[in-house]
């Protein structure tokens, strides 16, 4: 009886857990490709602003990449943690390069931390990066389909062929020692 519970909870909160994490997907997955579409559609702004702290042109391309690509990768819940890492990245150095303040502030003033813009991105790509994307993802489509062909080939053995016939029995090996040792 208490198995069963204790199943039927495991069930549930999965279930609850990945309804949670399918909405943090969504959302911030599309936030996150929005934010790297803007980029790119207006990259004669965006490429200044990375200069001022000193950061080459081809940076601006590669963070509006990145959140372009793992945007798409979070929405559909594909690689998801691999885009998790990623984001996790550019917003730390979001935080860090261009959000200084904030980002030290975390043991002197916390909500000055919780304030600034990066903060809910990070949190997303934390979630996800620590909880995985949920039942309701790629990913977990192709790990059930993984499972399950392993499954598969754990329920059939492999079938042993008889080969007694092909080796010779103790008595025969005997006798030819025997033989063997009259000869000497």
């Amino acid at each position: 009886m208490d198995s069963k519970i204790f199943r039927y909870w495991g069930y549930t909160t999965n279930f609850f857990q990945s309804i949670f994490l399918i909405a943090v997907r969504l959302y911030w997955g599309f936030l996150f490709f929005y934010a790297g579409l803007s980029k790119f559609s207006d990259m004669g702004n965006v490429i200044p602003f990375f200069e001022q702290f000193g950061l080459p042109p081809i940076v601006a391309y590669l963070i509006a990449t990145g959140e372009l690509v793992c945007g798409i990768l979070l929405f559909f819940g594909f690689l998801s943690r691999l885009a998790a890492i990623c984001t996790t990245v550019i917003m730390v150095g979001a935080y860090v390069i261009a959000h200084p303040a904030n980002f030290y502030s975390f043991f002197s003033y916390p909500p000055y931390f919780f304030t600034a813009p990066a903060f809910s991105f990070l949190m997303a790509s934390l979630i996800v990066l620590f909880f995985g994307p949920g039942l309701f993802s790629i990913d977990a489509i192709i790990k059930c389909r993984m499972m399950k062909k392993s499954r598969a080939s754990e329920v059939e053995p492999p079938k042993h062929e008889d080969h007694s016939g092909d080796a010779p029995s103790n008595d025969e090996h005997d006798n030819e020692e025997d033989d063997h040792s009259d000869k000497k």
